[in-house]
């Protein structure tokens, strides 16, 4: 299997932020398709038809057990850490940490400065860590006593553009030039305690868009408006697995869960089988959402998504359904008790009613 992820890439747009828009009608259709490893020969899709729910998604009341105002300001992230939920706002240059029981800000951090702040942020390995945009380092900071403990530097890699944390190490994805004369986006991989890049891989897409998104087994790498998306190796990043994505003109939004890796692109929602990559469920995205939105999906297997004006949640059993008296949505996360929604005025948690 080769290790390269190369072609030739479709011409690529900016980064657009999240827009507004609405409401729904669904069908589930199931769906198998892929592509296993490295190998390029396309399966042909089984399907079946569920039977489908309303076409108008009836809107639901939830608990709000915290319900926080937050500073204003261009949010890039939310993460969550032990007791605390992180906001990263790059219009205030800072990072904040909210007490996950009384919604309290506990710690105000300073990154870069105002209009530069933090461009990504990510928790794990009992850490919390940012991508510092101005200055153009990642930042290790301590989850418990929230001092920063470790600052690594990026110079020359290309314009810093995503990060995460998993398998041990922290990815970051990077825009431009790694080598005289090399424009491709590139992943790096960083050791967790100097900060050093131990690792690097060139991806197909040129400007803005790679993404990494973390994985037990490894990371899961894209660019905005390529098709391929590949899980990497976390020790040697050869491809374990990869295979074609619906492009757009935004990148899709992927959360990589024990059940599966689903994606949300401005075609449809989809499961892929986390071992092979085939596309086992596929689910129309909501007609008249906007893209890109935000998706997450919770420790029961609800499926949440967010347009920047409508909250909704997916299950088999419900098909779309809207949450009521939530908007202006611009991040989800969720941990084992709730889900957790940062506006642009307010930080959220959520859990939904049982009963309904």
């Amino acid at each position: 299997m080769s290790d390269e992820i190369a072609h030739d890439p479709p011409p690529r747009g900016p980064f657009p932020w999240r827009r507004l828009a609405a409401v729904a009608v669904v069908a589930v259709v199931v769906a198998a398709v892929a592509v296993l490893g490295g190998q390029q020969d396309h399966h042909p899709a089984r399907s079946a038809r569920a039977s489908e729910p309303s076409p108008t998604p009836s809107g639901v009341s939830a608990a709000q057990t915290l319900h926080v105002p937050i500073p204003s300001g261009t949010l890039t992230g939310i993460a969550n850490a032990g007791n605390r939920v992180w906001l990263a706002n790059w219009d205030r240059g800072t990072v904040t940490a909210y007490d996950v029981r009384s919604g309290r800000s506990q710690i105000t951090l300073r990154v870069g400065g105002p209009q530069m702040g933090p461009e990504s942020i990510a928790a794990g390995g009992g850490a919390v860590w940012v991508l510092d945009f101005a200055d153009n380092q990642v930042l290790r900071i301590s989850a418990s006593s929230g001092r920063i403990t470790g600052r690594g530097s990026l110079a020359g890699l290309g314009e810093p553009l995503r990060l995460t944390y998993s398998a041990g190490a922290v990815w970051v994805s990077t825009d431009g030039a790694r080598f005289h004369g090399d424009s491709r986006e590139h992943v790096f991989k960083l050791d967790r305690r100097t900060l050093k890049v131990v690792a690097h891989k060139g991806l197909p897409g040129e400007g803005p868009g790679a993404m990494v998104i973390a994985d037990r087994r490894g990371v899961w790498v894209t660019c905005a408006g390529d098709p391929q998306l590949a899980l990497l190796n976390p020790s040697t990043l050869g491809t374990t697995v990869k295979t074609n994505i619906p492009t757009g003109q935004d990148a899709a939004q992927i959360d990589a869960t024990p059940s599966g890796v689903w994606v949300l692109s401005d075609t449809d929602l989809r499961r892929l089988d986390p071992y092979t990559a085939y596309a086992t469920t596929i689910i129309p995205r909501p007609v008249g959402m906007a893209f890109p939105a935000q998706l997450t999906v919770d420790r029961t297997g609800k499926i949440w998504i967010a347009d920047g004006k409508t909250l909704q949640f997916f299950t088999p059993a419900t098909g779309w359904r809207s949450v009521e008296g939530i908007s202006g949505v611009r991040f989800l996360t969720s941990d084992p008790a709730n889900v957790w929604i940062a506006t642009g005025t307010e930080l959220i948690s959520l859990r939904l009613n049982p009963s309904r």
